[in-house]
């Protein structure tokens, strides 16, 4: 009935008010569902009856259960944490690979869609990747190696050139 649905927020509202007061449920479950004279003289029969009646013992075990699950809900995000933490080796490749899967899954399709058969077509996204992983070695860490390579050497002549500054100041005898 439409009346039921504003009747059942009610006593939703009213629990969870209760819960975070810390009141007894109980109390207030018993409370609303006392009938109100409005409520009997709009609806008659044995139906009526038995909704007054309240049904106090699925919502005191519900009650009973919320205090006992926070140290279980605990005890589990920290296994999966370190579930997580000690399966990292295992888990990254993996989790990599359905990233890609994910961000290059709509390339493979345009390819199906030009009558490249999806194997193929998944090949030759692979193959591009790895294409671009070899162009941006040989274009950005190649010549980094290079400039590493001279590095000992700029560092002693930069030594040099600061040493013979600072002689140039003339603090007495050096």
């Amino acid at each position: 009935m439409p009346g039921d649905d504003l009747t059942n927020a009610a006593l939703v509202a009213s629990l969870a008010r209760a819960v975070d007061a810390d009141v007894n449920v109980d109390k207030v479950i018993v409370d609303n569902a006392k009938p109100t004279d409005a409520d009997l003289n709009a609806r008659s029969g044995p139906a009526v009856e038995a909704a007054a009646t309240p049904d106090v013992a699925p919502l005191a075990m519900l009650r009973s259960r919320s205090r006992g699950t926070l140290p279980v809900v605990g005890i589990f995000a920290l296994a999966l944490i370190g579930a997580l933490y000690f399966g990292r080796a295992f888990l990254m490749p993996i989790l990599f690979g359905m990233i890609l899967a994910v961000v290059l899954a709509p390339v493979v399709e345009k390819l199906l869609q030009l009558r490249i058969p999806e194997p193929i077509g998944a090949a030759l996204v692979m193959l591009g990747i790895v294409g671009l992983l070899v162009l941006t070695v040989e274009l950005l860490v190649l010549p980094a190696w290079d400039v590493l390579a001279e590095l000992p050497v700029q560092v002693q002549a930069l030594m040099n050139e600061t040493l013979a500054w600072v002689r140039s100041f003339r603090f007495g005898k050096w």
